[in-house]
């Protein structure tokens, strides 16, 4: 059962704004190795984008075959970013370090090896400066958005941002001296903003993203929303691991349905978090272990599917 996206030409970077997208995150780097057995799995489920994990130990020749081997499956890919602490001081040079390796590869790659853009997801809010400073870590935060912003734009690539979507709560200054949030800022600055929005059904997921979603609609701007399959079990349960592929692949449909008719949005993605939890989940979902929060009312539904009620 595959997400019901029209069909449609590989789309260019002129016109992935206006494109509806599909994506993953692949966060293993050795499946760099093996492009076959990545694709053999995500392209039957509709998948049109893979954000590929960077690697300084790998070589570019094996991301160029990775990348080269995706095109030709109609799959493009972005290259991740993920360390939080490059938004600080002492991460700078590990970060220039990540722009150095993007602007190289892309300058040296043919043009079907070449990633499609930077996929940040660099989560300031794992830091523990995002307490004991808050606001001096949300203006190095939007500082390091701006830089990305530039790299994205010296290689004629995408600047996509992976953020919660409670964003909203935390105030900043723009360029122009507006005073907004680090949502607002986010969309305004990037190409498209994936928001984390991870509920176990659309209308939840909607409601969690609404603020992204109205902002999207007022700038015209591309949003991504994504669904969760870890095993991750939080107060409001976020994840698919214990419901399985067809409740997924179902919300996946109803979502894109409640977004399409209730919002004017040039152009929305959706993305399910990851390759490889979400590969070996089953139709129905994984057993509810000794670690499921049994005493939480928010999962007492699962109890009776699952025969534990």
């Amino acid at each position: 059962m595959m997400l019901n996206i029209p069909q449609s030409d590989f789309p260019t970077i002129s016109e992935s704004r206006n494109k509806i997208t599909f994506g993953t995150w692949v966060w293993r780097s050795a499946e760099i190795d093996h492009p076959d057995k990545v694709l053999n799995f995500l392209v039957p489920q509709g998948i049109n984008e893979i954000y590929l994990v960077h690697d300084p130990l790998r070589q570019f020749e094996k991301y160029r075959h990775f990348v080269a081997q995706s095109a030709a499956a109609g799959v493009r890919v972005s290259l991740i970013g993920a360390k939080a602490h490059w938004v600080l001081p002492q991460g700078y040079s590990e970060r220039d370090e990540f722009f150095d390796f993007y602007e190289r590869y892309q300058s040296e790659a043919a043009v079907n090896e070449r990633f499609y853009g930077l996929h940040m997801d660099i989560e300031p809010h794992q830091l523990a400066e995002w307490q004991s400073d808050n606001p001096g870590t949300v203006r190095d935060y939007c500082e390091f958005v701006l830089l990305a912003r530039q790299v994205a734009d010296r290689t004629g690539t995408l600047l996509e941002l992976d953020i919660p979507c409670w964003f909203d709560r935390f105030p900043c200054q723009d360029v122009n001296g507006d005073a907004i949030h680090l949502t607002e800022f986010c969309i305004r600055h990037a190409d498209t903003t994936l928001f984390m929005s991870y509920r176990d059904n659309a209308p939840a997921a909607v409601e969690f993203a609404q603020v992204g979603l109205n902002l999207a609609q007022l700038y015209h701007k591309k949003i991504a929303l994504a669904f969760e399959t870890g095993h991750i079990y939080e107060e409001i349960n976020i994840t698919f691991d214990h419901l399985g592929t067809v409740p997924l692949m179902r919300e996946l449909d109803n979502l894109r349905e409640i977004v399409s008719s209730e919002y004017k949005i040039p152009a929305v993605g959706y993305a399910v978090h990851h390759y490889n939890s979400w590969a070996v989940l089953p139709p129905d979902g994984n057993p509810l272990g000794d670690d499921f929060p049994y005493d939480n009312p928010n999962y007492s539904f699962l109890l009776q599917t699952k025969g534990k009620a």
